[in-house]
């Protein structure tokens, strides 16, 4: 299991969801169908088991509570370091990604045509 940090947009101050997850990557794909900005992984906490990695999962809602938007939501100025630096007593590891470099999301007219029809 794994707390993951996932950001929305290639905007560093995306907003940034905290969760649970056993597969990191299937969670995306399920996240991403109904999120209109490209999610990127920041950073994920690997966890012994669920009820450690849900713990921490809360532990974490509560730390970040000030920076809450909706729900699991956060905004994107989190400090990632600071995360990186709490004392996990209750983890056993900490795996940190390397941030993903974003996509373009410019503008494409052919998006345009397929969806208007012209």
């Amino acid at each position: 299991m794994y707390v993951y940090f996932l950001r929305a947009g290639k905007s560093r101050k995306g907003p940034i969801k905290i969760g649970i997850a056993k597969n990191i990557e299937k969670r995306i794909a399920t996240l991403q169908t109904g999120n209109h900005l490209v999610l990127y992984l920041e950073g994920c906490i690997k966890c012994d088991s669920y009820a450690q990695a849900y713990s921490l999962e809360q532990m974490l809602h509560r730390v970040f509570k000030g920076h809450n938007i909706r729900n699991e939501w956060f905004r994107g100025n989190l400090d990632m370091k600071r995360i990186e630096n709490m004392n996990m007593r209750e983890s056993t590891s900490i795996e940190w990604v390397e941030p993903e470099e974003p996509e373009s999301e410019e503008f494409d007219p052919e998006i345009l045509y397929f969806v208007r029809g012209l």
